[in-house]
């Protein structure tokens, strides 16, 4: 599952997303500045707490 991340523009960025997705449990499989690739679909629960 892929998701766009607006206002992402340097590695810092990344990083911080990186630590809150750990944080949350979302395993990922490729993090890009603007975008994210989950390894697997997540629920609305898991979403609402993303955001």
């Amino acid at each position: 599952m892929k998701l766009f991340v607006q206002n992402m523009v340097c590695l810092c960025c990344k990083m911080i997303l990186a630590t809150e997705l750990e944080k949350l449990d979302l395993n990922y499989t490729n993090l890009e500045l603007g975008e994210v690739e989950l390894s697997k679909p997540i629920s609305k629960l898991e979403r609402s707490n993303l955001k």
